[in-house]
């Protein structure tokens, strides 16, 4: 009998209990395979099957809420850009493509890997297998790296500012994201190749999974992920860290024209700064849990005794990864009044307008005034609070997004 604390890894032998991102683990899989010793083992996996369908169940209705809410979200972001013209400055383009990222991740993975949860195994094909988990990597540098980019903007617009004017170009920012993807397509080709079709139980099931741990490659595996953790995830993040810590210096420490300035576009430039920096922290929130999964399992594999929660884990850090996709758009109106103005419009324009004229009509009747009056000079009236005021002029469908 092996000892209980002992450290088990990939194997032929356990096709499905410890691919990484994609591959979808069941505890009746490692009863059935007995992962676990014979003092620990559940026997013939009977009661956990309940548990596994009700995770599986809870799982893919997740999956389902996050395609809803991703999809509708990031397509009213990126309407909400390329609709309205004084949106289309550099730092919306740059999400815009973070949206683009996020739309591609939720279409081409989500769907598949939901699918995995319900069915149990790969019925797409071996080309899918291989595009499916190739996208999600290439989605995930294109994301890193755009809030890279992102970042760098806000240091341009406000600590180099002059140096900005000749840098900070719609045609400039257009050529490095058409180079930013290309680059990002060749480099994760790697992972192209590190997913395929395993086929076990005789040959009556496949699964799309890790082909290196799958065969006991276990250096290739470490090669791999090592370079997505660093290059895909550590150092874009302390990139982004240090230019937000310049940016922090000009704008806190020093007395820059952007600290003293109290006008619109310094508080503007600042609701965007803020908005970036949110938006980078729930990536690295979201995606942390899942790196930890990729390095424990290819450097230290699972102790024995912490297979199942380690299973759990996982399962619960690919959900949080996923989720990232689709929380984009709701920080994004929550923080930024610009993109929320523009969310009104599309989605409220015609119920904000009638709203509007109906509440404009009843206090000019009210108060007794001109043709001409608008709720606007409702603000000189001191019996109407500043933010009511406010409220009644967002929904305003005729009012500009800029």
């Amino acid at each position: 009998m092996r000892p209980t604390n002992m450290a088990i890894r990939f194997n032929v032998s356990i096709p499905a209990a410890y691919a990484v991102l994609e591959d979808v683990v069941y505890v009746s899989h490692i009863n059935d395979t007995k992962l676990v010793t014979e003092g620990s083992s559940t026997g013939n996996g009977t009661e956990g099957y309940d548990t596994e369908d009700i995770s599986n169940l809870v799982v893919a209705v997740l999956f389902s809420i996050i395609v809803a809410v991703g999809f509708l979200g990031n397509l009213l972001v990126l309407l909400v850009i390329f609709t309205n013209k004084p949106m289309r400055n550099t730092t919306n383009i740059l999400i815009a493509n973070l949206a683009i990222a996020d739309l591609i991740f939720i279409i081409i993975c989500v769907p598949f890997t939901a699918a995995m949860f319900i069915l149990k195994y790969w019925p797409f094909g071996d080309f899918w297998c291989h595009f499916v988990y190739y996208i999600i990597y290439v989605s995930a540098w294109a994301s890193i790296y755009t809030m890279v980019l992102m970042a760098l903007d806000r240091f341009l617009t406000l600590v180099l500012v002059f140096r900005s004017l000749t840098l900070k170009t719609e045609r400039n920012t257009y050529i490095v994201i058409i180079v930013l993807w290309v680059v990002i397509l060749l480099i994760n080709i790697p992972a192209y190749n590190e997913h395929g079709i395993y086929v076990y139980e005789n040959a009556t099931r496949q699964r799309c999974l890790d082909i290196n741990l799958a065969h006991n490659r276990e250096f290739d595996a470490q090669v791999f992920y090592t370079c997505f953790c660093l290059f895909g995830y550590a150092l874009p993040l302390t990139l982004t860290i240090v230019l937000y810590l310049l940016i922090v210096r000009k704008l806190y420490v020093s007395n820059s024209p952007e600290r003293t300035g109290s006008g619109q576009m310094s508080r503007a430039r600042r609701q965007l700064t803020h908005v970036v920096v949110i938006v980078t922290a729930a990536f690295a929130i979201c995606w942390l849990p899942i790196h930890i999964a990729f390095i424990l399992k290819v450097y230290w594999g699972v102790p024995q005794d912490a297979v199942s929660a380690f299973i759990y884990f996982q399962i619960s850090a690919q959900c949080l990864a996923y989720m990232n996709s689709c929380m984009n758009p709701i920080l994004y109106a929550f923080v930024y009044s610009k993109f929320r103005r523009g969310f009104q419009k599309l989605l409220c324009c015609r119920r904000g307008a009638q709203f509007n004229f109906n509440v404009e009509t009843t206090v000019r009747r009210w108060r007794g005034s001109s043709r001409g009056n608008s709720i606007r000079q409702m603000a000189k009236d001191e019996r109407y609070p500043l933010n009511h005021v406010h409220h009644l002029t967002t929904l305003d469908c005729s009012e500009r997004v800029s």
